[in-house]
Order: structure tokens, then sequence, then C-alpha cells
């Protein structure tokens, strides 16, 4: 009688993990975590981290949406087609865009 109960029990607990697991990773609230890097270092910095930066209505704390092209806070790779008028190219920066 014992190993049946600790049978469904271990049965039990694992349903309940694989349950809990899968509302937590498709739920409603999904959480995305920035990362900035140090421009001058190019390592990951967590002080760089703007949370007040926005483009155009977008949540942008490492810079790589700038309109004229990601800083080198930026950790991935943007492309966001050619630059304005008014942009350095090559340069990156923020023209006004938080």
């Amino acid at each position: 009688m014992p190993r049946r109960v600790l049978r469904f029990a271990f049965v039990a607990a694992t349903l309940a993990s694989a349950v809990l697991g899968v509302a937590v990773g498709c739920g409603p609230d999904q959480t995305v975590l920035w990362l900035c890097l140090n421009p001058v270092t190019g390592k990951e910095d967590s002080s760089i981290h703007d949370d007040s930066h926005y483009v155009n209505g977008v949540f942008d704390p490492c810079h790589c949406y700038d309109p004229c092209g990601p800083e080198k806070s930026c950790p991935s790779v943007v492309d966001a087609g050619p630059l304005p008028a008014g942009c350095d190219a090559g340069t990156g920066g923020d023209a006004g865009g938080g």
C-alpha cells in the first residue's frame, strides 16, 4: 500500500509541475529580458539599460531602434533600412527618437 501512495504522489507532483510549466511558459504575461552592452567594452552591462527610452511607442532600453541606427549598447544586429535625412551614416545614435 505505501508504494502505491508514493507512486501516486510522484505522478501527481510530476503532472502538476508539467501543467504549471506550460501555464507559465504559454501565459499572457511574457517577460522579455534586455541585456545591453557597454559601448566602450562591448560586454554586457546592466547599468547601460535605459527604462525611459521608447522609439515610436516601442520600448527600446538598449537603443537598438533609434531613428539614426542602433547605438553600440545594442546587443543585436538591427537592419531598419536606409537612414533618414540628417543622420550621420554608420555612427548610430539618437536623433530625438526617445
